[in-house]
């Protein structure tokens, strides 16, 4: 055997790992078997053992300390007959914690996965605490992402929710500790750290016993191996047991009086604190003359609700054992009808790891109980049916698809069937020409149970090339599979393979595992689904598609879908565009990556779903597009946007709650976007022709350009924006009780503003310390419709390349806080109807200077302007303004033209051109600016011509 010391942190692990090699001689199909609780009581220490329990006892030598072995040996020798290797760890000291055995564990592991040949992977088998310590080992190993390359994981009547040995035997030998070596013994390991995280009622252990299950809990089992679960009890019959107590012995004598044991059985009335064990023993024997010293004490335990004695469970024979060593030891002679030997030990409900009763689900994938004519059984004691199932589990789970399927290799086909729920793994393979895999089988017209078939852990691969075929489900939907792509597997389709997911089947791809589709197609037929959960991989290479052909495919996105460098891929529906897939976003590590060069398109009726709280990153130097499609935000959950984004004829929506966040390209073009809100920072906006509803964009140091969009109810808001910027031709309709105002620029580069109808609402638009140029722009029924802030460059006249602005029933048009003058002299705007002032606020210009406002059309008298001035020099002084009303000013955003004065009138014009206010004009050939045309065939042309 190997002994192994470990220093962890601790403390010392120690112990024996003994390897028997299979029949083959061959070290490479390791089963490694854990020992359980370990009391050491008569234990020689020699080199065969540690303690009481050693390899003599695994191979069934000591039945009357392990009765429960009995059957051990045909297990083994049968496992040996067929080459597998069994490794038993022998821990040093069997009472120590969970934690620093699963040190020793997690040793063994490795070194199994070290010398062992080939890339089988492990079996794991934990006998009562043994499970414990395995499932441990297993479950931390996973968190800190070390590779166990255990494929099973066998628990044989483990304590998962604890073990019982009796308060009245605790309280006994607690008492006898004192006087009896032997019971020091007992005491010793029921005191031990092992115990007390173990057992669920003892007089000192409280706190670690539900410090232990809470860690366990919270573990879980493991998740990259099959788990079996088998309780030497059935969940519906009970332990019978007198309502005498434990162990209930007395001797007189009459020259010293009468001595007596006694340990307790649960209360009869009720639970709580009580008598569990009292002692009177003579230690001093002083005849005729004297007075004996006796030993007398008594012992109380809390005692729960149920009687955990007789709860259905596996036989413990800790009081027998107990009596046999005080009997032994000379001390006094305790009967047969003195004591009931066998109690409850583990209880179904904790070998099993749920309630079976009570109908809670099993955690485990597989687990086996006593049949009720045979319960109880001895204590991790391997009946047929138990030994089956473990034999089942290990034999099967090695059956699998062949190294080569091909027309030239020995095998062309290989099928996974719902007939042999057995065969559940899948090792390394290659399908080449005329080679086919089948993960189910649909055999008539019935349902058929679905299987699932997972690959090994030990690093799988398998590839499709050309001419070879992998179906997961059978065509027709009746036998449905699933395949699991574990850690470190590998599921690669070149160029003419073909890979298809065929109704109500799955492929799962696991953290560390890959999905290559490499220049050809991968198919999902209706109602199949492809998770990539958190870690995993789906990468399109050499311009790879994912086909959805039929209705209600879901692409569920944990982890990360790369598209290759200048890979041009697509999500796409193949037949029938009519139909909806679902690409739904989970989590806070979805993420696709568009590597550099490389165009990933989403393209048809598909709707991206963002769950509630979910995050998806869509990173990387390519582009990725979506067209026709639907991207949907539940509430909290955002998209992260570093990759180049266009989006065409599309749908935005969710709740108000969801975040697009940009920081690279965004191109939205022809699309509705509703309610969800828009970050963007160091990037670049392009809005076209789109509709927003109650939408809020934010926009920081983003270069934008926004035309010819319908904002309803919305609010677009850009600081310190930075490259040429244009908001021009969108029509805004605000309303009452938005926060802020509809369109809000603060400082940065110019702004363009151009040819947009802006109305209803409280507050139009915000100029703050910006660089803007208005051209052509309609204001109407706002409260406020333009506030001009701080330090201003307003440029509203010809002269300045902006003007023709109509301002007209609003409560107040312009409003100044603090800003410097626009540039509106001769700037044949019209300021109509408004509510309380045309013009009110302060301005910050030189003392006595004159607000010059000719030009313009101004329905309104000297009474319509509230300025003042902020200069400090003249403060809340008012300010003059000047203005010319000989004369009705005609607007016309077409400065080269003569224009009519019946705004507002209906006409019919055909093949003429009309300005944005539907006035007729007369079209030079060389003439410039922006006027409309409506054809014979009745559609409406918008003209541009530049000098």
């Amino acid at each position: 055997p190997w002994y192994i010391e470990l220093d962890t942190e601790l403390g010392p692990s120690n112990g024996s790992i003994y390897t028997k090699i299979g029949n083959d001689g061959v070290f490479n199909k390791p089963i490694i078997v854990l020992e359980g609780f370990d009391f050491g009581v008569g234990g020689d220490f020699s080199s065969h053992r540690h303690g009481s329990f050693g390899w003599h006892s695994l191979y069934g030598c000591d039945l009357d300390a392990f009765p429960g072995t009995e059957a051990y040996p045909i297990l083994i020798d049968s496992l040996g007959n067929l080459g597998y290797d069994i490794v038993f760890v022998d821990f040093a000291h069997g009472t120590t914690s969970i934690e620093i055995k699963s040190k020793f564990a997690q040793k063994a592991i490795e070194l199994c996965n070290t010398y062992k040949q080939e890339d089988n992977p492990l079996i794991v088998i934990g006998a009562s605490m043994g499970g414990i310590v395995g499932r441990h080992t297993l479950c931390l190993m996973e968190q800190q992402q070390i590779d166990h390359c255990t494929r099973l994981f066998v628990s044989i009547d483990s304590p998962h929710r604890g073990a019982n040995i009796s308060l009245g035997l605790n309280g006994l030998v607690t008492l006898l500790s004192i006087p009896s070596a032997e019971a020091a013994m007992f005491y010793e390991s029921l005191n031990s750290m092992a115990a007390k995280q173990l057992l669920i009622s003892t007089p000192t252990g409280l706190m670690e016993h539900q410090e232990a299950m809470q860690m366990l809990e919270e573990m879980g089992l493991p998740k990259k191996s099959i788990n079996v679960a088998i309780a030497n009890s059935h969940p519906g019959v009970e332990i019978e047991l007198a309502d005498n107590p434990l162990l209930d012995w007395s001797e007189s004598w009459w020259w010293l009086g009468t001595a007596h044991l006694t340990a307790n059985r649960h209360p009869t009335l009720n639970a709580g604190i009580s008598i569990s064990a009292s002692c009177a023993l003579p230690i001093d024997f002083i005849p005729f003359n004297g007075t004996a010293l006796w030993y007398e004490d008594e012992i109380y335990g809390y005692y729960p609700t149920y009687d955990l004695d007789i709860t259905p469970s596996s036989i413990g024979h800790h009081m027998r054992l107990l009596v046999e060593a005080i009997n032994a030891s000379g001390m006094m002679e305790i009967s047969e009808s003195d004591f009931q030997g066998e109690v409850g030990f583990i209880p179904t409900s904790s070998a099993l790891n749920c309630n079976v009763s009570e109908g809670e689900p099993s955690s485990f994938d597989f687990m086996s109980y006593a049949t009720e004519w045979n319960s109880p059984e001895e204590h991790v004691a391997l009946t047929i049916d138990h030994r089956n199932l473990v034999l089942d589990k290990i034999i099967q789970g090695d059956k699998m698809a062949p190294y080569l399927l091909s027309d030239t290799g020995t095998e062309n086909e290989y099928t996974y069937n719902h007939l042999n729920p057995s065969k559940t793994w899948l090792g390394n393979t290659t399908i080449e020409e005329g080679g086919l895999l089948q993960l189910g089988e649909d055999m008539d017209l019935t349902i058929i149970e679905s299987i699932e078939i997972q690959t090994l852990m030990c690093g799988t691969t398998i590839e499709i090339n050309n001419g070879g075929t992998m179906n997961i489900g059978g065509e027709l939907g009746m036998a449905t599979a699933t395949l699991k792509l574990t850690e470190g597997s590998y599921l690669y389709t070149n160029n003419e393979g073909s890979l298809n997911i065929h109704r109500g089947s799955t492929i799962i791809v696991e953290k560390g595992a890959e999905l290559v589709i490499d220049g050809t197609s991968l198919t999902m037929m209706s109602e199949s689904n492809l998770v990539i959960k958190k870690g995993g991989i789906l990468r399109f290479r050499n311009n790879a598609n994912l086909v959805f052909e039929g209705d209600g495919c879901e692409l569920t996105l944990q982890g990360t879908i790369i598209n290759d460098e200048n890979a041009i891929s697509k999500i796409f529906h193949g037949s029938d565009s009519s139909t909806i897939a679902n690409i739904e976003i989970v989590g806070i590590d979805a993420k696709i990556d568009n590597k550099t060069n490389s165009k990933l398109t989403l393209l048809g009726n598909n709707l991206m779903m963002f769950n509630e709280d979910s995050k998806c990153s869509i990173i990387g130097a390519g582009k990725f597009n979506i067209t026709e499609g639907t991207v949907h935000f539940d509430p909290e959950s955002i998209l992260y946007q570093t990759s180049y984004i266009q989006i065409t004829n599309s749908s935005i929506n969710g709740s108000n709650l969801g975040n697009w966040k940009s920081k690279n390209i965004l191109r939205i073009i022809k699309c509705n976007w509703d309610r969800v809100r828009m970050n963007s920072s160091n990037a670049r906006l392009f809005l076209y022709e789109n509709n927003l509803s109650r939408a809020i964009i934010n926009l920081n140091n983003t270069t934008f350009n926004v035309s010819n969009c319908n904002f309803y109810y919305s609010i677009f808001k850009s600081i310190e924006h930075t490259g040429a910027n244009h908001f021009s031709g969108n029509i805004i309709e605000s309303e009452y009780g938005i926060m802020g105002a509809a369109v809000e620029f603060i400082s940065g580069t110019p702004v363009n503003i151009q040819e947009n109808i802006f109305s209803e609402g409280e507050l139009g638009l915000i100029l703050d310390n910006s660089k803007s140029t208005l051209k052509c722009n309609r204001f109407s029924g706002f409260d406020v419709a333009l506030t001009l802030r701080g330090k201003n460059t307003t440029y509203m006249s010809p002269e300045t390349g902006g003007g023709y602005n109509i301002f007209e029933d609003n409560g107040l048009h312009l409003d100044f806080e603090c800003s410097q003058t626009p540039s509106i002299h001769q700037g044949k705007n019209i300021f109509g109807t408004f509510g309380t002032f045309c013009f009110s606020g302060t301005l910050k210009i030189n003392c006595n200077n004159i607000f010059n406002l000719e030009g313009n059309n101004f329905n309104t008298t000297q009474s319509g302007f509230n300025i003042y001035n902020c200069n400090p020099n003249c403060l809340s002084t008012s300010i003059i303004t000047s203005i010319n009303l000989s004369e009705e000013i005609v607007i016309s955003c077409n400065e080269d033209n003569t224009t009519t004065s019946d705004d507002g009138k209906k006409v019919n014009l055909e093949d003429l051109g009309f300005d944005l206010l539907g006035r007729e004009v007369t079209i030079e050939d060389n003439g410039s600016g922006v006027y409309f045309k409506r054809r014979n065939d009745g559609q409406i042309y918008k003209y541009l011509k530049l000098d």
